[in-house]
């Protein structure tokens, strides 16, 4: 990614399935078109729903559905996980950004 890109991405976490989860905020550790790895202190388990809101240069994502493929806890009690992007749609304009942040670098 371009110096213009911080490491981390700041991400909100909504729960669409309601119930008494609350927002929830998280770091993007790697963004692709397809997914992304995201470390959070919310507890996320294989097979959960999630919808983000983050921003890349240039590009605000909002309500982006993703599902969550792999999660583990680490030593300091943070999720880590890879969430898969549901919309194809999505993935291809996540996939335009990507190219054109990484052409600019």
């Amino acid at each position: 990614m371009s110096r213009g890109v911080p490491r981390l991405i700041p991400v909100l976490i909504a729960f669409p399935t309601g119930g008494e989860r609350l927002e929830s905020w998280g770091r993007l550790l790697e963004v692709r078109a397809a997914g992304a790895s995201l470390m959070t202190r919310a507890r996320l388990e294989r097979g959960d729903a999630v919808k983000l809101g983050f921003e890349l240069p240039g590009e605000r994502l909002e309500d982006v559905a993703a599902e969550v493929v792999k999660s583990s806890l680490d030593p300091d009690g943070y999720t880590v996980c890879d969430l898969l992007f549901n919309d194809e749609e999505l993935q291809v304009r996540l996939g335009r950004s990507l190219r054109r942040i990484l052409a600019a670098g």
